[in-house]
């Protein structure tokens, strides 16, 4: 797998696309169609650009926090555990509950769905930690890639209700994808890359 392949499936893997969608869907699901476009898009703008800049900035962020790469690795790492065991016990839906139906779209674009949902803790985490190894524009562009998807997987989940037990096994295999990540960045951080 090459270099780059590798950087987007792991940032594809901890933005968590198949949670975003649902819970763009759930925190989404009282509003008008318009309403709901223009929060996604707000919601994909401002999540490109935190985890964006996370990742071109990963160097001096690290160096600000007298931080290693192996920390950070090890850092992400163990946090990303924690949205793994949730996504294989508790499944991807739920992770936001439908706010108030008269927020505005620009309101439910920053907050829920770019941060905390595309934009995590654990998801900066783990994109500091990978541009960190990786490097920032590889990163950056995997950023991208990853948003798009968790935006498209959103857009579809605007259709009917998802059949529930397709969407327990998907957010059963990525809990586990999650896992294997968590375990990569672990593995890295407590031997080094290689």
């Amino acid at each position: 797998m090459t270099d780059v392949v590798r950087v987007a499936v792991l940032v594809l893997v901890v933005v968590n696309p198949v949670s975003a969608a649902l819970a763009i869907r759930t925190a989404t699901e009282q509003q008008a169609a318009r309403t709901r476009v223009v929060a996604l898009s707000v919601a994909a703008g401002v999540a490109a650009v935190v985890l964006g800049a996370l990742a071109l900035a990963a160097d001096e962020i690290l160096d600000a926090l007298d931080l290693s790469v192996a920390s950070a690795e090890l850092g992400a790492g163990v946090v990303l555990l924690v949205p793994a065991l949730e996504l294989l016990f508790g499944g991807p839906e739920g992770w936001v509950r439908a706010p108030n139906a008269h927020a505005s779209a620009v309101r439910l674009g920053v907050f829920p769905l770019a941060v905390p949902v595309l934009a995590s803790p654990w998801t900066a985490a783990a994109v500091l930690a990978i541009a960190g190894d990786e490097g920032g524009g590889r990163t950056a562009i995997s950023v991208l890639f990853a948003v798009a998807v968790a935006c498209a997987l959103a857009v579809a989940a605007f259709g009917p209700p998802p059949d529930q037990r397709a969407v327990r096994l998907l957010g059963a295999a990525v809990g586990v994808a999650t896992a294997l990540v968590a375990a990569d960045l672990v593995h890295d951080g407590v031997f080094g890359t290689g």
